[in-house]
């Protein structure tokens, strides 16, 4: 299940209230942790009906919001082919929108991993991937390493 938007102020109306409140308390609980448990999956696509896997989609997991600047975010994205965990502008989501690409917010997403398990199992695959899309032992291997 996904929540799609598109036009301007898409990245407040793409997070649920739920959502919202919960990186706002893991940014309040250890602001730029690794440690923090992923709570929004975000993709980006230009064309709706391309498979997840597709490499013109891009991903964000997003495991914090910044209590005092609700446009700051915390979690993993893609910079230069190479998994990152960082902080990053949710501004880019109505940039994204006015190119043309229809962004996704994942409601159904749910996790207990941290934000750390999702970047290592992207080292390992070569993508952001969520927990629902099989790799099984990719995150059995990363939980492992993250104890």
């Amino acid at each position: 299940m996904t929540s799609s938007i598109t036009g301007t102020g898409v990245a407040m109306q793409l997070l649920t209230e739920y959502q919202i409140t919960q990186l706002k308390e893991n940014w309040k609980a250890a602001a730029f942790s690794e440690h923090n448990v992923a709570v929004a999956y975000i993709m980006a696509s230009q064309d709706n009906n391309l498979p997840d896997n597709t490499p013109q989609i891009k991903k964000w997991i997003i495991s914090e919001l910044n209590g005092n600047d609700p446009d700051q975010a915390f979690g993993l994205y893609i910079d230069n082919d190479e998994p990152v965990l960082g902080v990053f502008n949710l501004e880019i989501f109505d940039e994204l929108s006015k190119m043309g690409f229809i962004v996704h917010n994942h409601i159904a997403f749910t996790n207990d991993y941290p934000i750390s398990v999702f970047r290592d199992v992207a080292k390992e695959i070569g993508q952001i991937i969520g927990n629902d899309e099989g790799h099984e032992k990719a995150f059995e291997r990363a939980l492992k390493n993250n104890l």
